[in-house]
């Protein structure tokens, strides 16, 4: 097993005590699905997920969080198969709120942070090349609207960008909900 995922969230984890501690500060978590858009040369994969999230943040916009998941759907793309194993991504978030003339309702988080995801591809009839690990810097950007009926409860809708070269982008695209504790 791959020790970077359980370090990732750990550490995460550690930080976050001390954010709740220096502010009045709002504890969510959530669950979402996803597509993951993994770009290689000019071969493109969009294999789907699920996952949870959980995080903090604190009346001043600054938070944590914390996510992972796994793969529920395949793709195949020229003869290929590619399914996500696992991804953890561990973030510093600022969120921007959007207030008008009465209790707050859409928000913007912006984040910025690690990720780790495990890939596993076969091409035709061999497990070539196998079981894949791709880790690195890891951006989003999230907009979050809170349900009038129950304030607590909202929907999501994120972009998350994960790495990117000449060769290889991988993105995810993610809708889900979160309730704030």
């Amino acid at each position: 097993m791959n020790p970077r995922p359980v370090i990732l969230v750990l550490a995460c984890c550690l930080g976050l005590p001390a954010l709740h501690a220096n502010a009045e500060a709002k504890t969510y978590g959530g669950a979402h699905v996803g597509l993951l858009n993994f770009e290689v040369n000019d071969v493109t994969f969009r294999p789907w997920f699920a996952g949870l999230q959980t995080g903090f943040q604190s009346d001043s916009g600054v938070g944590m969080e914390v996510a992972a998941a796994t793969g529920i759907i395949d793709n195949e793309s020229n003869k290929t198969e590619m399914s996500l194993n696992y991804s953890a991504q561990g973030y510093l978030t600022y969120s921007l709120y959007d207030e008008y003339d009465g209790p707050r309702r859409g928000q913007f988080l912006l984040g910025a942070g690690y990720a780790v995801m495990e890939t596993s591809t076969r091409a035709g009839s061999t497990d070539y090349p196998g079981d894949q690990t791709w880790d690195g810097p890891a951006l989003m950007i999230r907009y979050s609207e809170y349900l009038p009926s129950y304030p607590k409860v909202n929907l999501a809708a994120s972009y998350e960008h994960y790495y990117l070269d000449d060769q290889l982008s991988v993105a995810q695209f993610t809708l889900g909900v979160t309730y704030d504790f």
